[in-house]
């Protein structure tokens, strides 16, 4: 009966490696956030109001596609300019959007230029901050599309 235990763990063990083996070498465009590991070519535009993210991502089957994701629904302004995960209207309280490369987590980030609203728009002082947030928290490559992940 012991052998049998036994034998029954290093089967199952086994068939737990190989599973997520497999899932390290076919699934790294499944992966949650992170998506600039298998997007190249990363852009973020301002059209209108509308700020979209770009890149040409692989697929699946190891093949490239240009996708895109408008941020809006996802980033915004916290209201102190700084940009948050979870906030609506980025296009319209922040600008000057830019996309940089993290040196020390290497992951792809978003900088703008927000309007602190706690000062009212009657302050004649400049109110605007630089801001910038990591979009490899949230954004993921699904089989060559760009897509928000919680």
């Amino acid at each position: 009966m012991k052998t049998l235990s036994l034998l029954l763990k290093i089967t199952v063990t086994f068939l737990f490696a190989v599973c997520l083996s497999l899932n390290l070498v076919t699934g790294k465009a499944w992966a949650v956030g992170q998506f600039s590991t298998t997007c190249e070519e990363v852009n973020v535009s301002n059209d209108l109001g509308q700020p979209s993210l770009s890149a040409i991502c692989e697929k699946k089957d190891g093949s490239y596609v240009k996708a895109s994701l408008e941020l809006n629904p996802y980033i915004g302004n916290d209201g102190s300019g700084f940009l948050s995960w979870g906030r609506q209207n980025l296009g319209l309280e922040c600008y000057d959007f830019a996309i940089s490369n993290d040196i020390i987590s290497r992951n792809t980030v978003l900088n703008a230029k927000c309007f602190d609203l706690s000062k009212g728009k009657n302050q004649t002082e400049e109110t605007d901050v630089a801001a910038f947030i990591d979009l490899d928290e949230h954004i993921a490559n699904i089989d060559g599309q760009l897509q928000y992940q919680k």
